[in-house]
């Protein structure tokens, strides 16, 4: 879009110190779905072509979606016939605005923290002990590795094979 075709159709736009951006505008929705709310706005941006740019929910509030937008009426037709879905007509406040970003930035600074956390990897004979479940603090061999699965042998005579997380345990060191 061009600066010309800004200034003949201005948009409400939510100035923080000095940093300009979309109004964020509120809806609400039952608990438990947020998820097809958010197809839904995004199939519905794409095939209606609205000025939608984003539209999240935070872990905080899970019946609360945030559409960044340029005007409520996109909002209204995004979500219409979505049963129970409301959308508040005015934008969220700079208030809370600030309050949104702070969320957001810790969100983010969070998941840079777990890509960064160093992926432990497992192998076949390794001893490990479990740190959840009902073997807790028990020490276990690894018989067998997949992506999501690790096969322990609780060496406690008798074989005994358990399938427990990769989460759920830690290496031991000798």
């Amino acid at each position: 879009m061009s600066e010309n075709e800004d200034e003949e159709h201005p948009a409400k736009t939510t100035e923080i110190e000095g940093k300009q951006g979309k109004p964020i505008f509120i809806v609400h929705v039952p608990k438990g779905r947020a998820i097809d709310i958010l197809y839904l706005i995004r199939q519905r941006a794409r095939v209606l072509n609205l000025p939608i740019y984003s539209a999240f929910v935070l872990d905080k509030h899970p019946d609360l979606v945030y559409v960044e937008a340029d005007d409520f009426y996109s909002v209204a037709q995004a979500i219409a016939y979505f049963r129970y879905a409301r959308a508040y007509e005015s934008p969220i406040s700079p208030l809370e605005y600030e309050e949104l970003m702070r969320s957001l930035e810790e969100i983010l600074k969070q998941s840079k923290e777990l890509e960064e956390k160093k992926q432990i990897e497992f192998q076949v004979g390794q001893i490990v002990r479990i740190i959840r479940g009902p073997f807790k603090d028990r020490q276990a061999r690894i018989v067998s590795v997949s992506k999501s699965k690790l096969f322990l042998d609780l060496m406690g005579g008798a074989t005994l094979i358990i399938e427990v997380k990769p989460e759920d345990v830690e290496p031991v060191s000798e």
